[in-house]
């Protein structure tokens, strides 16, 4: 069982690279993908603390998820009021911001 569930996290954090270094269509698409890479950590985390019998890997999963949550909140408010700014939101409007 946590074998499995380690080869899970680790085929996800697979798919989530790959899609970084060569999907990037939208800035969407590059949050999911490290909010699936941060969580698929604690998944790894929670499955060794379940094996190990330790309770202090699911606490810092719990950290690892309110830490990813707190991300993709900031992240998603920054493209929001890029969006009332501009009206469109690139990739590449990071370069913009710079100015």
């Amino acid at each position: 069982m946590v074998q499995q569930m380690l080869t899970l996290s680790s085929l996800i954090i697979a798919v989530t690279i790959f899609s970084l270094m060569f999907v990037r269509q939208t800035v969407i698409s590059v949050f999911v993908a490290i909010e699936l890479n941060l969580l698929s950590v604690a998944l790894g985390l929670t499955s060794t603390s379940f094996y190990l019998d330790y309770i202090e890997p699911q606490i810092n999963s719990i950290n690892v998820i309110c830490f990813a949550a707190a991300e993709s909140a900031l992240g998603l408010a920054l493209l929001v009021q890029f969006y009332r700014a501009k009206g469109r939101v690139d990739y590449y409007f990071s370069n913009i911001l710079k100015r």
